[in-house]
C-alpha cells in the first residue's frame, strides 16, 4: 500500500462529498458551485486526469483556442461565470488578462442566496469597493 496515494484519494473523495453536499437543493437557501477547466486545444490533457477532475470535482474541461482567440475565450469564460452566479459576477477577467501564450485557466464559481436569520436594515447598507489581497 502507498500511504501517499491513499491520502490523496481520501482528499479527492472528501472534496467529491463536499461538492455533492454543497450542491444539494435546500428549501432555506440556494448554494451551488461549479468548476471548469479551459485548456489550449493544442495541449490536450491526459485522459486519466480528465476522468479524475470530472469524477471528483465535476469540472467540465473545455478545449479552446487561446493561441488565436484569447479575447473570445475570455468573453466565453466571463459569460460562463456570469451564468453560474446568476449574473452576480460579471466580467471576472478584464480585457487583456488572457493572451496567446495562455495554456490553462481553472475557474471556480460559487453562488449563494439565502435568508438572514436576523434581518438588517437596508438603509444601513451602502455599496463599497470590494478589495482582495494578492
Amino acid at each position: 500500500k502507498d500511504p501517499e496515494r491513499e491520502g490523496a484519494e481520501n482528499i479527492h473523495s472528501g472534496f467529491k462529498k463536499l461538492l455533492s453536499d454543497i450542491n444539494k437543493p435546500r428549501s432555506t437557501y440556494l448554494l451551488k458551485s461549479a468548476n471548469r477547466l479551459y485548456e489550449e486545444k493544442t495541449y490536450p490533457l491526459l485522459p486519466k486526469f480528465l476522468q479524475l477532475i470530472t469524477s471528483y470535482y465535476n469540472a467540465k474541461p473545455q478545449a479552446v483556442n487561446f493561441k488565436r482567440a484569447a479575447e473570445q475565450v475570455r468573453a466565453q469564460i466571463n459569460s460562463w461565470v456570469e451564468n453560474q452566479t446568476e449574473r452576480k459576477i460579471q466580467n471576472l477577467l478584464p480585457a487583456g488578462s488572457l493572451h496567446s501564450r495562455t495554456v490553462l485557466v481553472l475557474v471556480n464559481a460559487i453562488y449563494f442566496k439565502g435568508k438572514w436569520e436576523k434581518k438588517f436594515l437596508e438603509k444601513n447598507t451602502s455599496e463599497m469597493p470590494f478589495r482582495i489581497s494578492k
